[in-house]
Protein backbone atom coordinates (compact mmCIF):
# COMPACT_ATOMS: atom_id res chain seq x y z
CA UNK A 1 0.00 0.00 0.00
CA UNK A 2 1.32 3.63 -0.81
CA UNK A 3 -0.70 5.89 0.85
CA UNK A 4 -0.25 9.64 -0.47
CA UNK A 5 -0.54 13.05 1.64
CA UNK A 6 -3.30 15.25 0.74
CA UNK A 7 -0.61 17.59 -1.07
CA UNK A 8 -0.14 14.53 -3.33
CA UNK A 9 -3.63 14.02 -3.48
CA UNK A 10 -4.83 17.07 -4.78
CA UNK A 11 -1.69 17.02 -7.34
CA UNK A 12 -2.63 14.06 -8.64
CA UNK A 13 -6.95 14.60 -8.91
CA UNK A 14 -5.98 18.31 -10.41
CA UNK A 15 -3.83 16.56 -12.92
CA UNK A 16 -6.74 14.43 -14.34
CA UNK A 17 -9.09 16.68 -13.99
CA UNK A 18 -6.49 19.25 -16.00
CA UNK A 19 -6.54 16.57 -18.73
CA UNK A 20 -10.07 15.82 -19.20
CA UNK A 21 -9.73 12.67 -18.35
CA UNK A 22 -12.48 10.13 -17.19
CA UNK A 23 -11.87 10.17 -12.92
CA UNK A 24 -12.74 8.69 -10.46
CA UNK A 25 -12.01 10.07 -6.78
CA UNK A 26 -13.91 7.67 -3.98
CA UNK A 27 -14.33 8.06 -0.66
CA UNK A 28 -14.14 5.13 1.63
CA UNK A 29 -15.19 5.67 5.76
CA UNK A 30 -14.31 3.36 8.34
CA UNK A 31 -18.09 2.03 8.52
CA UNK A 32 -18.12 1.22 4.20
CA UNK A 33 -14.28 -0.54 5.23
CA UNK A 34 -15.87 -2.41 8.14
CA UNK A 35 -18.77 -3.59 5.84
CA UNK A 36 -16.23 -4.45 3.11
CA UNK A 37 -13.94 -6.65 5.32
CA UNK A 38 -17.22 -8.18 7.21
CA UNK A 39 -15.47 -6.73 10.56
CA UNK A 40 -18.85 -4.86 11.14
CA UNK A 41 -21.25 -5.13 14.16
CA UNK A 42 -24.19 -7.28 13.16
CA UNK A 43 -26.59 -4.62 14.29
CA UNK A 44 -25.40 -2.46 11.66
CA UNK A 45 -24.48 -4.72 8.69
CA UNK A 46 -25.77 -3.81 4.94
CA UNK A 47 -27.53 -6.05 2.90
CA UNK A 48 -25.47 -8.51 1.32
CA UNK A 49 -26.17 -7.08 -2.22
CA UNK A 50 -24.87 -3.63 -0.59
CA UNK A 51 -21.77 -5.10 0.99
CA UNK A 52 -20.94 -6.47 -2.31
CA UNK A 53 -20.95 -3.02 -4.11
CA UNK A 54 -18.78 -1.90 -1.73
CA UNK A 55 -16.26 -4.71 -2.14
CA UNK A 56 -16.92 -4.21 -6.07
CA UNK A 57 -15.94 -0.18 -5.53
CA UNK A 58 -13.14 -1.16 -4.00
CA UNK A 59 -11.79 -4.19 -6.13
CA UNK A 60 -11.45 -1.47 -9.65
CA UNK A 61 -7.83 -1.29 -10.99
CA UNK A 62 -7.43 1.94 -13.14
CA UNK A 63 -5.13 4.23 -13.18
CA UNK A 64 -7.48 7.71 -12.81
CA UNK A 65 -9.52 5.35 -9.72
CA UNK A 66 -8.32 6.84 -6.82
CA UNK A 67 -9.22 5.17 -3.50
CA UNK A 68 -9.42 7.42 -0.30
CA UNK A 69 -9.89 6.82 3.32
CA UNK A 70 -9.65 9.44 6.20
CA UNK A 71 -6.03 9.22 7.41
CA UNK A 72 -7.16 8.87 10.69
CA UNK A 73 -8.19 4.92 9.66
CA UNK A 74 -4.26 4.56 9.29
CA UNK A 75 -3.52 4.93 12.94
CA UNK A 76 -3.81 2.10 15.59
CA UNK A 77 -6.30 4.65 17.44
CA UNK A 78 -8.27 4.30 14.88
CA UNK A 79 -9.16 0.43 16.01
CA UNK A 80 -8.56 -0.77 12.49
CA UNK A 81 -6.00 -3.07 10.46
CA UNK A 82 -6.40 -1.22 6.94
CA UNK A 83 -4.63 -4.75 5.91
CA UNK A 84 -7.15 -6.41 6.21
CA UNK A 85 -8.72 -4.99 3.27
CA UNK A 86 -7.20 -6.80 0.80
CA UNK A 87 -8.21 -4.53 -2.11
CA UNK A 88 -6.16 -2.04 -1.07
CA UNK A 89 -2.66 -3.54 -0.03
CA UNK A 90 -1.31 -3.13 -2.85
CA UNK A 91 -2.88 0.03 -4.37
CA UNK A 92 -2.14 3.83 -3.85
CA UNK A 93 -4.63 5.43 -1.46
CA UNK A 94 -5.47 9.01 -0.76
CA UNK A 95 -6.09 11.21 2.07
CA UNK A 96 -10.10 11.25 1.81
CA UNK A 97 -10.52 14.21 3.68
CA UNK A 98 -8.47 16.58 1.24
CA UNK A 99 -11.31 18.71 -0.27
CA UNK A 100 -13.30 18.99 2.63
CA UNK A 101 -10.27 20.20 4.52
CA UNK A 102 -9.46 22.78 2.07
CA UNK A 103 -13.31 23.85 2.67
CA UNK A 104 -12.69 24.46 6.18
CA UNK A 105 -9.21 25.39 6.12
CA UNK A 106 -8.53 27.27 3.48
CA UNK A 107 -11.42 28.49 1.76
CA UNK A 108 -10.21 30.75 -0.96
CA UNK A 109 -8.34 27.82 -2.04
CA UNK A 110 -11.37 25.55 -2.35
CA UNK A 111 -13.54 28.55 -4.07
CA UNK A 112 -10.88 28.56 -6.56
CA UNK A 113 -10.81 24.65 -6.85
CA UNK A 114 -14.58 24.90 -8.02
CA UNK A 115 -14.32 28.45 -9.69
CA UNK A 116 -11.53 26.48 -11.92
CA UNK A 117 -12.42 22.78 -12.33
CA UNK A 118 -16.09 21.94 -11.28
CA UNK A 119 -18.31 25.68 -11.96
CA UNK A 120 -18.60 25.51 -15.44
CA UNK A 121 -18.57 21.57 -16.11
CA UNK A 122 -21.90 20.16 -16.32
CA UNK A 123 -22.20 18.32 -12.98
CA UNK A 124 -25.04 16.00 -11.34
CA UNK A 125 -24.50 16.15 -7.68
CA UNK A 126 -25.99 13.05 -5.55
CA UNK A 127 -26.61 14.24 -2.24
CA UNK A 128 -28.34 14.08 1.46
CA UNK A 129 -28.81 17.79 1.47
CA UNK A 130 -30.91 20.56 -0.60
CA UNK A 131 -30.73 21.66 -4.13
CA UNK A 132 -29.75 25.16 -2.93
CA UNK A 133 -27.45 24.91 -0.10
CA UNK A 134 -25.58 22.66 -3.12
CA UNK A 135 -25.63 25.41 -5.69
CA UNK A 136 -24.54 28.56 -3.67
CA UNK A 137 -21.35 26.25 -3.43
CA UNK A 138 -20.55 24.92 -6.68
CA UNK A 139 -23.25 26.90 -9.08
CA UNK A 140 -26.44 27.38 -10.03
CA UNK A 141 -26.01 24.94 -13.24
CA UNK A 142 -25.55 21.97 -11.37
CA UNK A 143 -28.29 19.05 -11.34
CA UNK A 144 -29.15 17.58 -7.79
CA UNK A 145 -30.09 14.26 -6.89
CA UNK A 146 -31.57 14.46 -3.69
CA UNK A 147 -31.42 11.19 -1.99
CA UNK A 148 -33.61 9.60 1.46
CA UNK A 149 -31.28 9.65 4.50
CA UNK A 150 -32.08 6.44 6.14
CA UNK A 151 -33.52 4.58 3.33
CA UNK A 152 -30.84 3.88 0.72
CA UNK A 153 -30.11 0.25 1.25
CA UNK A 154 -33.19 -1.06 -0.59
CA UNK A 155 -33.18 2.12 -2.94
CA UNK A 156 -29.30 1.31 -4.73
CA UNK A 157 -30.59 0.14 -7.88
CA UNK A 158 -33.07 2.92 -8.05
CA UNK A 159 -30.58 5.66 -7.40
CA UNK A 160 -28.39 4.21 -10.04
CA UNK A 161 -31.17 4.60 -12.39
CA UNK A 162 -32.20 8.07 -11.52
CA UNK A 163 -28.14 8.67 -12.34
CA UNK A 164 -28.20 6.77 -15.27
CA UNK A 165 -30.20 9.10 -16.77
CA UNK A 166 -27.88 11.45 -16.87
CA UNK A 167 -25.45 9.71 -18.73
CA UNK A 168 -24.16 11.92 -21.47
CA UNK A 169 -25.51 14.96 -20.25
CA UNK A 170 -23.27 15.57 -17.63
CA UNK A 171 -19.24 15.39 -17.28
CA UNK A 172 -19.03 14.56 -13.12
CA UNK A 173 -21.10 13.39 -10.87
CA UNK A 174 -20.59 14.42 -7.29
CA UNK A 175 -21.10 12.49 -4.55
CA UNK A 176 -22.20 13.75 -0.88
CA UNK A 177 -23.48 10.49 0.46
CA UNK A 178 -20.72 8.76 2.93
CA UNK A 179 -21.42 4.96 2.77
CA UNK A 180 -24.01 5.02 -0.14
CA UNK A 181 -21.16 6.76 -2.75
CA UNK A 182 -18.79 3.92 -1.63
CA UNK A 183 -21.22 1.46 -2.68
CA UNK A 184 -22.76 3.00 -5.97
CA UNK A 185 -19.45 4.49 -7.20
CA UNK A 186 -18.61 1.11 -9.24
CA UNK A 187 -22.02 1.59 -10.64
CA UNK A 188 -21.20 5.14 -11.95
CA UNK A 189 -17.74 3.89 -13.10
CA UNK A 190 -18.83 0.28 -14.93
CA UNK A 191 -22.34 1.03 -16.41
CA UNK A 192 -21.70 5.48 -17.16
CA UNK A 193 -19.03 7.47 -18.35
CA UNK A 194 -19.44 9.85 -16.03
CA UNK A 195 -16.35 11.00 -13.64
CA UNK A 196 -16.72 10.61 -10.18
CA UNK A 197 -15.83 13.24 -7.42
CA UNK A 198 -16.31 12.59 -3.86
CA UNK A 199 -16.88 15.49 -2.28
CA UNK A 200 -16.74 14.17 1.60
CA UNK A 201 -18.97 16.14 4.43
CA UNK A 202 -18.70 19.25 2.02
CA UNK A 203 -21.71 20.16 1.96
CA UNK A 204 -22.53 18.90 5.59
CA UNK A 205 -20.38 21.14 7.13
CA UNK A 206 -21.66 24.25 5.02
CA UNK A 207 -25.34 23.66 6.58
CA UNK A 208 -23.99 23.94 9.74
Amino acid sequence: MKIKTPRQTIIDLTYLMSNKERFAFVNFSKSALLAASGRIAHDKKPPKYFTKSIQNSLDINDKNYMKSVPEYILSQESGFDIDCVEALKRAQVYDAGTIENLFITNKYVFDCFVEFYIRYTKTLVVSFHDKKSIQNIIGSSAEVLHVPYNDFYDKLDSIFDSIKEYDGKVDYCILDCPVLSSAIASKIWNKTNMSILDFGKVFTISNK
